[in-house]
């Protein structure tokens, strides 16, 4: 699982680091993020990278006005019939995947096993609701106290191996009828006919089938006036030329030689400088892989209008390319864009050829989501529903949330958090920003 290295500066980035491209960390990273509207990738200019990302499957996700009851029956279905494929569904704008500026009200289904529905309500809508949940708290003293907003965990469905969640009828009618009640309030407070979903909602199962089912029975069941949007990712690639590229040697975090307790003042002060270089170092980094996603003129090598920023040294001047898609990004299709990243370094590193390769990829997370970040060690939640923690994130905060990971074929013959080896190894570097907005409790 993923540890906090970042106690010193609870305001900077938390990045931690490994040295085996291989991680099993790196094979379930995207599921640590559900809920993804654009990722960004970008590296030296490669031709064998930029066929593989483009041969990957072209993602789509679904887009439909629903009741929140009518989409989890529908969820519930397919769970029931196809249990072993994964599915997400958050609420959105009426245009698309961005924010809901105007509703305190959201919720989202991740594909945890089973499904899971987080609700995060205010407190106007809580007090109404009949569901017991738990007050969002932040920070300290009064600031703790936030503005009355809970949060609500609802597994959806469970597999016959379940022995630890033991839900009765009378449990599950009684929640149908809050749920009901809610969504008559909503349309009556929105001066909409009975009966009129209220949610604009986004769906996807990536490779699997099972949003396609399930789009299929919200159409049986809503009409053509509300039928299923098929949505496709939007995807751009361009090159920048005549870049300061940055020959990215990556390293690991610096550790105490000894326990506090019994460092002298200068190993103290030894290491506390050794620390603030290189989170200097890897907040540059990830500041250029930030500027380079956005094109941004002042990586030229000609730039001479502007000499306050310097790239990452040492550099190398050539060509850079980007990628972008934007859209409901499930994270099976985020987690192939990884593993193609982790397989060309691999191939590129073993072969022995461009040692200092790197790549990046940058995730957006969808902001207004109840659910940023999923912990891996809360994933797996089949044995035991009834003691499900809850995210604690104020989503109408808007603030954004993203993870930047950079794998590189570096060959390493030693280094201090890995065993010697004469076999080159590459390493990688995660970094996270926005943790202090999301924690599980």
């Amino acid at each position: 699982m993923f540890h906090d290295h970042h106690d010193e500066c609870a305001e900077c980035l938390d990045i931690i680091t490994g040295a085996d491209i291989h991680d099993k960390r790196l094979g379930k990273l995207a599921s640590c993020f559900p809920f993804i509207h654009q990722l960004d990738v970008t590296f030296p200019s490669n031709k064998s990278l930029e066929d593989a990302l483009e041969a990957l499957p072209k993602p789509h996700y679904f887009r439909q006005k629903l009741s929140l009851q009518k989409i989890v029956e529908g969820v519930k279905d397919v769970g029931h019939s196809h249990g072993d494929q994964r599915m997400s569904a958050l609420v959105c704008s009426e245009t698309g995947t961005s924010s809901l500026l105007w509703d305190d009200d959201v919720w989202c289904i991740d594909p945890r096993d089973p499904s899971i529905l987080t609700l995060s309500v205010s407190k106007s809508t809580y007090e109404t609701l009949g569901l017991i949940g738990k007050r969002v708290t932040m920070g300290k003293g009064k600031k703790k106290q936030g503005d009355g907003r809970h949060v609500i965990s609802i597994p959806l469905h469970a597999h016959a191996d379940t022995t630890k969640h033991i839900e009765s009828q009378k449990i599950r009618a009684r929640r149908d009828i809050a749920i009901n009640r809610w969504e008559t309030q909503r349309t009556q407070m929105q001066g909409l006919q009975p009966g009129t979903p209220t949610w604009n909602v986004v769906y996807s199962s990536g490779t699997s089938k099972a949003a396609q089912i399930l789009s299929d029975k919200l159409h049986e069941s809503s009409g053509e006036a509300l039928k299923p949007v098929v949505m496709n990712v939007d995807s751009r690639q361009e090159t920048l030329k005549d870049i300061k590229i940055p020959v990215v040697q990556l390293t690991p975090r610096p550790i105490r030689t000894k326990k506090r307790r019994i460092q002298s003042r200068n190993e103290k002060e030894e290491y506390e400088d050794r620390l603030e270089i290189w989170e200097h170092d890897m907040e540059e980094l990830f500041k250029w892989i930030g500027m380079a996603s956005l094109g941004s003129q002042r990586l030229k090598a000609d730039n001479v209008q502007d000499s306050s920023y310097e790239a990452p040294s040492p550099s190398v001047v050539g060509s850079v390319t980007h990628l972008k898609w934007t859209g409901f990004l499930e994270c099976s299709f985020v987690q192939s864009v990884i593993d193609t990243l982790v397989q060309n370094l691999s191939a590129s590193c073993g072969a022995g050829e461009n040692p200092s390769s790197f790549a990046s990829i940058t995730g957006h997370t969808c902001s207004w989501s109840p659910i940023s970040y999923l912990p891996p060690n809360l994933q797996d939640v089949s044995q035991d529903l009834n003691n499900l923690r809850l995210p604690m994130r104020d989503p109408t905060l808007d603030t954004e949330d993203t993870w930047q990971l950079v794998l590189t074929g570096e060959p390493i013959t030693q280094s201090i958090d890995s065993t010697s080896s004469d076999s080159p190894k590459c390493r990688w570097a995660l970094a996270r920003g926005g943790r202090r907005h999301d924690s599980w409790q």
